[in-house]
């Protein structure tokens, strides 16, 4: 589709290949340029550069495959020569003839052998652009030679030069050069080299016209976004909820158990500080009473200090000597200890303040409009028979409420209904899929439960969690951020009784005339999942 739009997006009678040759000389080009826009030579250069660098960019990008190809002629040349398309329609009539009766061995034959010749064929036309783009390029003149010559130059020597690509940007169309984001120079000059006749739109006369747009919902692409409901984004979501339950950060949450484990230090090192100051008393008496006894028995002729005790008292020294270096190491550990957690407190302090304002002054993401989820559906074929059509994609549109333009909210939420009555950190919304293949919703069956998780008699669900068939509390902490709230379920019931394609009880305008068990699903977001919207403040709820 590409190839052919970039195709169609030359409406001039001769091919830009043929528009490059009537450039002689790049000087040439830049005369008449100047000369068409009535510029300066001074100014010429600069808006060349402004109109053509980016796209003779691409162009070099793209020079390495062209040069490849184009140096490959000869093995090209050779092997179109020896290729046999037999085997490709041999291939196509082998798989054709395969049916139910064939065996195992058979149909992996068939296969492999169709799979070997269409890798053949397409190298087979491969090498015949190659062929074709070698020999049509080698039929222009150009410059002092040929195009061939040009576009077998080495990159490099393009590379010093980028302006000499301006003129081959400037012989293409518009089209042409945004179809250099997808299709390659030598499918380039393979358009050009393809005879206009093969791709007219005589050609498609007998085709029926189908529009790209059939079947599909054009609604889900109104503004408010899409989200996806599946498995892994489920998960995410729940691990992403989970780790950020709390207010404080991980660092402020960090910084208060290191206050803690301190003031347990603090705690043990008085502790010792204390029991050191009560033996060094102990021991103090002990010496001073040694110290009096040994002068008592020498009447008064010789007088004893400390140290005389303790050369006659060595294990009174070395216990002396032990609690002093203990009880003087504890209370500098005590001290400095206190002193630190006075100053962690402190910054623990500020940590949690910021931690609680950037916990209340949290930005959001919209509600999206859409939710994208799979599921396996029942359906009927055209004998009428019951199928089962797995991982069909179904969206689910988000049930909306009155708030209106202007109203506070309204450029985060939309119209989209917060189940949490827009107060909190987070929004928990309501989503319903219609169908026509499935039982109705009887929304005078809805039934409001609080404080009782039990399903109610006559009923088999309520409103779900995504990817859940059981009701889901509408007041779950994860997204609720409140563990003391009671419970709240929603049940409904269905009309099975209602033929595929009657319409069901309404209300909000319709919305909730839905399908059946997969009919109404919840979704939650919080501020993991926060961005670039307006903020939400904390508002208090009557």
């Amino acid at each position: 589709m590409e190839n052919l739009i970039t195709r169609a997006a030359d409406p001039w009678s001769n091919t830009w290949v043929e528009r490059l040759t009537e450039i002689t000389s790049y000087e040439e080009f830049v005369d008449l340029f100047a000369e068409e826009m009535e510029l300066l030579p001074s100014e010429t250069e600069a808006e060349l550069a402004k109109l053509y660098e980016d796209d003779a960019k691409k162009i070099l990008n793209m020079w390495d495959d062209l040069s490849e190809a184009l140096n490959g002629y000869g093995n090209s040349l050779s092997n179109i020569k020896k290729y046999d398309g037999s085997r490709f329609e041999d291939a196509v009539t082998n798989v054709e003839e395969l049916d139910k009766d064939s065996s195992a061995e058979e149909i992996t034959d068939a296969l492999e052998n169709y799979d070997e010749a269409s890798g053949e064929m397409f190298d087979a036309m491969s090498d015949a652009q190659t062929v074709a783009c070698y020999e049509f390029l080698d039929s222009f003149a150009y410059g002092d030679g040929t195009l061939l010559e040009f576009f077998m130059q080495p990159r490099e020597d393009i590379e010093e030069d980028l302006t000499v690509l301006y003129p081959v940007v400037a012989s293409l169309t518009e089209g042409q050069r945004a179809g250099l984001d997808f299709v390659s120079l030598t499918e380039l000059i393979a358009i050009a080299a393809t005879a206009p006749e093969n791709y007219s739109d005589e050609k498609l006369d007998e085709i029926e016209e189908v529009s790209i747009y059939e079947g599909v919902d054009r609604e889900i692409y109104e503004k408010g976004g899409v989200a996806l409901t599946s498995e892994a984004l489920r998960k995410d979501a729940a691990e992403s909820i989970a780790v950020e339950s709390s207010v404080l950060s991980g660092l402020t949450i960090a910084m208060i158990s290191i206050i803690g484990v301190s003031i347990a230090a603090i705690a043990a090192s008085a502790a010792l500080w204390a029991k050191s100051s009560r033996v060094l008393v102990g021991i103090n008496q002990e010496i001073s009473q040694g110290i009096s006894n040994m002068n008592a028995q020498m009447f008064g002729q010789v007088q004893f200090d400390r140290a005389d005790f303790f050369r006659e008292n060595p294990l009174v020294e070395t216990r002396y000597n032990y609690h002093t270096a203990r009880s003087s190491i504890c209370s500098k550990l005590t001290v400095g200890l206190s002193v630190a957690v006075v100053i962690l407190t402190a910054i623990t302090t500020y940590l949690a303040y910021r931690d609680m304002v950037n916990h209340y002054k949290v930005e959001f993401t919209p509600i999206p409009r859409y939710m994208v989820d799979e599921k396996d559906i029942t359906a009927f074929n055209e004998k009428g028979e019951k199928i089962v059509l797995k991982n069909q994609t179904v969206y689910y549109k988000a049930v909306e409420c009155n708030r209106k333009s202007g109203d506070e909210f309204y450029k985060t939420l939309g119209a989209c209904a917060d189940m949490n009555g827009d107060v909190g950190k987070q929004w928990l919304a309501l989503y319903a899929q219609k169908s026509e293949a499935s039982a109705p919703i009887l929304a005078d069956t809805l039934l409001v439960k609080v404080k009782d998780t039990n399903i109610p008699a006559g009923y088999k669900t309520g409103i779900h969690m995504f990817g859940s068939k059981s009701a889901a509390n509408l007041n779950n902490e994860l997204y609720d951020w409140n563990s003391s709230a009671p419970s709240i379920m929603v049940y409904f019931k269905t009309d099975e009784a209602v033929n595929p394609g009657a319409a069901g009880s309404n209300f909000t305008a319709g919305s909730l005339a839905l399908a059946g068990v997969a009919g109404l699903g919840i979704g939650a977001v919080v501020t993991a999942l926060a961005s670039k919207a307006a903020g939400k403040k904390k508002k208090t709820a009557a």
